[in-house]
């Protein structure tokens, strides 16, 4: 069996990476591995897919509802580096007591 592949104009993404093979041979084997990787992981690709899109939604619920993000780590260090200046400041107090 023989199969063509056309490239429209928007495809020089497409037709960038083929270039970069050296003759027809090889942007075969590239072209029939890449489909032999789709058809092996497609339900895994398009469950990915859903998933991604479920959790930006969920983001821009959240987003949209007003809720602030925090960032958890960086409230901790700061917490942390606030309590070492206040160990300072009341070890500098009883020297000077």
């Amino acid at each position: 069996m023989v199969v063509n592949l056309r490239l429209r104009k928007e495809d020089k993404d497409i037709e960038v990476e083929l270039e970069k093979l050296k003759d027809n041979k090889e942007r075969s084997e590239f072209t029939r591995e890449a489909l032999r990787f789709y058809l092996k992981n497609k339900d895994a690709i398009t469950s990915l897919d859903k998933n991604i899109m479920e959790i930006n939604n969920t983001l821009n619920e959240i987003k949209d509802s007003g809720i602030k993000a925090v960032n958890i780590e960086e409230n901790a260090k700061n917490k942390q580096n606030n309590d070492v200046g206040k160990w300072g400041e009341n070890v500098g107090d009883l020297f000077n007591f």
